[in-house]
């Protein structure tokens, strides 16, 4: 449901989905916090001078920015109060400035044309799990929404005494012809949720036509992809699910070092083939080292360290990954039953004390000369189920050795 059948249905009061929706399309909401002064919130990067006049007249005040502390102090700025009465096509474009990436600091004159548009807000690094305010609730809205981090505040200044009731909002929703939401809503959100959906769009590939769904895990800002294929609760039928960690070298560039390409694609095969099931793709690059940390494994590997000795002599635990964000993928899309495909023992272990049942589905893949010291390691140090793996990798060197010797 958009934000005009919200106000059309007269549900004033928004949900957070419904909120961050608002803010997507391009409308302002109406966010109060009990006592202090309830402010008009727009994300800045649809802050155009048209825009800014509208808000301006409705709101009776001159426009302010919030900007997260890191990005204030990349572009030499601090909170600040504007000085003279702001020229809304000026401000829309000194708005734009300061989203630009990658920020660069500010001359003096700039300095001083920002803080002539605009009153400058703070927002905590930490957001509203840090401090329940209006500039740290409006940033974690964005988050959620998948937007940039900037957004344009205009103070109703309606009370400086009463509390802010629900029922006062409602009235001023009502009257603005907006929705509200509080920042104890936004608050509670993110104490309880760890993953925001964006994005949903349709993806052809050579195997089958995906349904792609963009989740954003709030607090980083990184990307979960969900693959969907068919209908994932139909009666009698456990849907397969592949949890599959990002990695750069193999799925991309087809490195022989892993089997992660491979895997994916194998994967997809078999989801394509049944007709039905999901492929998680996480963030996960180098069980959840980053992608340098594992490049620099790699340079450890090369001189004789096994991939667990690698990441410690770096200072890394083992495997750093956490199946929590996707866990709440799955539970979102209604999961309590999977057949996982996968190798890995940890995997089951998370869903299923994460409350989904999951029964193993095979997932091997034939190792070639440059991954079989790697999957070797994941078998004798992670416990991986690959005894069929290396057993067809001990069949192929046999024969291999025996063509060499019969050629010879």
């Amino acid at each position: 449901m958009n934000i005009q059948q919200h106000i059309e249905a007269g549900e004033r009061q928004l949900t957070i989905t419904a909120a961050a929706s608002a803010l997507r399309q391009g409308s302002a909401i109406l966010l109060g916090d009990g006592a202090a002064e309830p402010v008009l919130c727009l994300a800045a990067q649809f802050a155009g001078a048209q825009t800014l006049s509208q808000l301006s007249q409705a709101a009776g005040s001159r426009p302010g920015l919030v900007l997260s502390r890191e990005r204030l102090a990349v572009l030499g700025l601090s909170a600040m109060d504007a000085r003279d009465e702001p020229d809304n096509e000026l401000a829309a474009r000194v708005i734009a400035t300061l989203l630009q990436a990658p920020p660069l600091p500010l001359r003096p004159s700039r300095l001083a044309l920002v803080a002539q548009q605009l009153t400058l807000w703070e927002a905590h690094p930490g957001g509203t799990l840090a401090h329940a305010g209006y500039a740290e609730a409006a940033l974690d809205l964005l988050r959620t929404a998948g937007l940039q981090e900037g957004a344009v505040f205009y103070q109703l200044g309606v009370t400086h005494n009463e509390e802010i009731s629900a029922a006062l909002l409602d009235k001023l929703a009502q009257f603005l012809q907006l929705g509200f939401i509080t920042v104890d809503a936004v608050a509670r959100y993110r104490q309880e949720h760890r993953v925001s959906f964006i994005t949903e769009t349709h993806l052809p590939t050579s195997l089958a036509t995906f349904q792609l769904r963009h989740y954003q895990e709030v607090a980083t800002g990184l990307p979960y992809l969900a693959l969907l294929l068919g209908d994932m609760h139909q009666e009698g039928n456990v849907p397969l699910l592949r949890l599959h960690s990002a990695c750069a070298t193999g799925d991309i560039f087809g490195s022989q070092r892993c089997d992660c390409q491979a895997q994916l694609h194998a994967a997809m095969v078999e989801i394509a083939r049944e007709g039905r099931g999901v492929l998680l793709y996480l963030p996960q690059e180098g069980r959840g080292i980053g992608l340098g940390g594992k490049l620099q494994a790699y340079a450890l590997q090369e001189q004789g360290f096994d991939t667990i000795e690698a990441n410690e002599l770096l200072g890394y635990p083992a495997d750093a990954r956490d199946y929590s964000t996707a866990l709440e993928i799955l539970r979102d899309l209604g999961l309590q039953r999977v057949r996982l495909l996968t190798n890995n023992p940890d995997k089951l272990q998370a869903l299923q004390a994460g409350g989904i049942q999951a029964k193993r589905v095979p997932l091997e893949i034939t190792p070639g000369a440059s991954n079989l010291d790697y999957l070797q390691t994941k078998q004798r140090r992670f416990g991986h189920m690959l005894d069929q793996s290396l057993a067809l990798y001990r069949e192929a060197d046999k024969a291999r050795s025996y063509g060499k010797s019969h050629h010879a």
